[in-house]
């Protein structure tokens, strides 16, 4: 069995006792929630790079989730990020970024290809149902190795790094 740890950074220099404490007990990876709530691209650049560089310290995997109320909530946003960090490492959270950014149906080759860069760099999957419970899986979880399905807009498409989009789901 793996585990992750949840950290909530809204300073670089508040993670480092918790990136220490995850390196001690073991966890596959921390999970980072940025309690930084900003729209300005510059202002979340330190904190990205600092935050990175206290797990690469420690000697822990450190993934950004796009989660709701956090640094990369917004679709459009954590691209720009993706963009500073080409290989910042996520735990996608599917759900939000379909509620936050109404695709219109069917989803069109565009909207298909921004999920699908998020979907790129994400090491690890959370989806949240209707009822509030979530689910998580890593990438490396036999239902969501690269080569197989993912289903993220009502379609089945290949997924993990370097699959090529599929079919537009209809």
């Amino acid at each position: 069995m793996i585990w992750q740890a949840q950290c909530y950074p809204a300073m670089v220099d508040v993670l480092k006792p918790a990136l220490d404490l995850v390196a001690r007990l073991g966890a596959d990876h921390a999970d980072l929630q940025p309690d930084a709530r900003t729209v300005i691209i510059p202002v979340c650049i330190p904190l990205l790079e600092g935050w990175r560089r206290l797990a690469d310290q420690a000697g822990v995997a450190g993934h950004v989730e796009t989660r709701r109320d956090c640094m990369a909530a917004d679709l459009l946003f954590t691209l720009q990020l993706l963009d500073c960090f080409p290989n910042l490492r996520l735990t996608a959270c599917r759900s939000h970024h379909l509620i936050g950014r109404e695709f219109a149906w069917p989803v069109g080759a565009v909207n298909h290809a921004l999920i699908h860069r998020i979907l790129d760099n994400a090491l690890g999957l959370m989806a949240v149902s209707p009822a509030g419970s979530r689910c998580r899986s890593r990438r490396d979880f036999r239902s969501t190795r690269a080569g197989s399905s993912c289903s993220w807009a009502g379609g089945s498409t290949p997924c993990g790094p370097g699959a090529a989009p599929g079919p537009t789901p209809r």
